[in-house]
């Protein structure tokens, strides 16, 4: 991915999450929650298991009802899936060291 996160909606939440045969990121961000930093971090770590973890972005804003139904509370939020089931959750910013101990407890 090369430090970048696919956008994802509620659209296509099922075909790039559900469906994917590897475990994948998931951030739910907002416009408003200022953390565009954060996002360029996030896709450096996923950058970084070359293929084995894809990453990716939905704005909880836009698209609610998929964040609802991802049991999202508070922005920013990673929900990590793996071939489409629900792994884990963690609400708030984490720093490159705790995204990659988070990506690799799960994996």
């Amino acid at each position: 991915m090369s430090g970048t996160l696919k956008d994802v909606t509620g659209a296509s939440f099922e075909r790039e999450i559900e469906r994917s045969e590897r475990p994948v990121l998931v951030l739910f961000w907002a416009a408003w929650d200022g953390w565009a930093e954060y996002q360029a971090v996030l896709g450096e770590v996923v950058a970084g298991y070359r293929g084995k973890v894809d990453g990716c972005r939905i704005n909880a804003d836009e698209h609610a009802d998929t964040a609802a139904k991802c049991g999202v509370r508070a922005l920013p939020t990673l929900v990590l899936f793996d071939r489409g089931v629900w792994v884990a959750q963690k609400p708030g910013v984490r720093t490159k060291e705790q995204l990659i101990a988070f990506i690799d407890q799960h994996l």
